[in-house]
């Protein structure tokens, strides 16, 4: 009796002590600094180059400390080979970017940030904070549309130089395609619709237009033109007609069908043709108002 009684003493001994070592590790990790990051996996920049000038965002990442200490440190940004732009898959093109901790000025762009001297990052015992980090691009002037990416890692550093958080983010320049075309100089607009009047016909030949289509694309575009008459100047009373050609830029335009120009310059820019009539075989023709109607559609490619 005495001996069993004995061993369930040392039994119940060696359970506390078994309960005291599992518990230990658990209540010193409670008092240190236990931090998490989140914020968007992306970050992105919508851009028209032919529109808005939006080039910079700033965008907020959310600090969770579940310790029991303060947790106090310095952003910081890293990249693959520390690249500074972005990339794209369709255009060999590519994007400066900055990254720049709108808490203390420091520039987190990869490459950057090794001397960070802006005023630390404080997140209190078991609370929360908000940072935020401005995110800018500097794209070139005839950037093509597209998407512009490069991944990076964005890291809480303690002033003992370990690393006590971080969370990747893609970084994203997102161009817009955009395309207008248009007509510019002298004209009129006859029920909404841009008129060129050639004045009086007295003579074959070049009759002079101070006018031009225009383009505006991001990407590569077909132009196509039509005449309603087919090359017709057609008369008000049935019969009458005066043939004419057409030059676009540095292109003679068949006007008996459709005409397809096509230009495939990935990259954004605005494109002048300008107009020129050629006036062909007025004699004999009938006095009075002639007229055809041209069409310039533009689609991209």
């Amino acid at each position: 009796m005495i001996r069993s009684a004995l061993r369930r003493k040392i039994i119940a001994a060696l359970a506390v002590v078994a309960g005291l070592a599992l518990w230990a590790p658990q209540a010193l990790a409670q008092d240190k600094c236990d931090l998490t990051m989140t914020t968007q996996s992306q970050w992105v920049i919508r851009h028209d180059p032919f529109g808005d000038n939006q080039l910079s965002l700033p965008f907020e990442i959310q600090f969770s400390n579940a310790g029991r200490t303060p947790c106090v440190g310095r952003l910081e940004v890293t990249s693959i080979g520390n690249k500074r732009v972005l990339e794209s898959r369709t255009s060999a093109q590519t994007v400066p970017f900055s990254l720049r901790d709108e808490t203390n000025r420091n520039n987190l762009t990869p490459g950057s940030s090794e001397n960070l001297v802006g005023r630390t990052t404080l997140v209190r015992a078991g609370s929360t904070a908000t940072g935020r980090i401005t995110f800018a691009v500097t794209p070139p002037a005839d950037i093509a549309a597209g998407r512009y990416t490069q991944t990076v890692t964005v890291q809480f550093r303690m002033p003992n130089g370990e690393i006590h958080a971080a969370t990747d983010v893609t970084l994203v320049f997102e161009v817009t395609p955009s395309l207008m075309i248009g007509l510019a100089g002298e004209f009129t607009r006859v029920n909404g619709t841009p008129t060129l009047n050639l004045g009086d016909l007295t003579q074959n030949g070049v009759v002079p237009l101070n006018a031009k289509v225009y383009v505006r694309s991001s990407s590569g575009y077909q132009v196509t033109v039509t005449s309603e008459n087919r090359g017709l100047l057609l008369h008000e009373q049935p019969g009458w007609a005066i043939p004419y050609g057409l030059r676009l830029g540095g292109t003679e335009i068949n006007l008996g069908s459709p005409h397809i120009m096509t230009s495939r310059e990935a990259r954004a820019r605005v494109d002048d043709y300008p107009l020129r009539i050629d006036v062909r075989d007025i004699g004999g023709k009938r006095a009075g108002r002639y007229r055809d109607i041209l069409r310039f559609t533009v689609t991209a490619i």
